[in-house]
């Protein structure tokens, strides 16, 4: 496990946000939502969390293996090794967008901030309580692809 700021700064996390600003907030939020569930007692300085955990090669034979994020109570840490049916585990891939981008920097990737989601969320929470149910299905949709 790693602290906040090697978090931030880690190669390998860079490359799976694939944006700085995503994984500075994606750090922020699970590191304070690992406190408040699971560490109250303890500083945000003192938590370890989002450990990336590589698989091991036999011999001199690469491997590629399927990465997952673990859940919060498991520190959210990134694995390639083994327990890729864990419970808590969710895949990391690479966005069907990334395959677009050109090699000259053009990109139709649009970044998303958790404060971006949250705000989504906390507007549909308030419709479900004025709108009829149906009409909030493509929403949802949407949501679950941000």
């Amino acid at each position: 496990m790693a602290s906040k700021k090697d978090t931030k700064s880690h190669g390998i996390w860079r490359v799976l946000a694939r944006d700085q600003c995503l994984l500075n907030d994606y750090v922020d939020y699970i590191f304070a939502e690992y406190q408040v569930r699971f560490a109250k007692n303890t500083s945000l300085e003192d938590i370890r969390a989002m450990g990336i955990f590589l698989g091991s090669c036999s011999g001199n034979n690469p491997e590629m293996r399927a990465w997952f994020v673990s859940g919060l109570e498991g520190g959210s840490g990134a694995f390639g090794r083994y327990d890729l049916d864990g419970y808590g585990g969710r895949f990391v891939g690479i966005a069907p967008e990334a395959l677009s981008v050109s090699n000259h920097g053009a990109s139709n990737i649009k970044s998303y901030t958790l404060t971006d989601l949250q705000n989504f969320d906390n507007a549909m929470k308030g419709l479900e309580k004025t709108v009829i149910p149906e009409l909030l299905k493509p929403f949802a949709q949407l949501r679950n692809k941000l």
